[in-house]
């Protein structure tokens, strides 16, 4: 697995949560919304790693 997919990223994050020691239900809703938006970038934009990810992608994900 590349670090530059999503899910090693995801992944990565999570363990620096889990790190931070937050809470459970605050990492499940980072995940969900880390995942939802890997999705969208993968079904909308044919985006599969997150170096393509720009600030022009994150603002049009938000506006949508």
């Amino acid at each position: 697995m590349s670090r530059l997919e999503f899910d090693w990223q995801i992944n990565e994050y999570m363990i620096y949560c889990h790190s931070k020691q937050l809470r459970p239900k605050t990492m499940q809703s980072y995940e969900s919304t880390l995942r939802l938006f890997e999705k969208w970038c993968k079904d909308e934009m044919d985006i599969f790693t997150v170096d393509a990810v720009t600030e022009n992608i994150i603002r049009r994900y938000i506006a949508e």
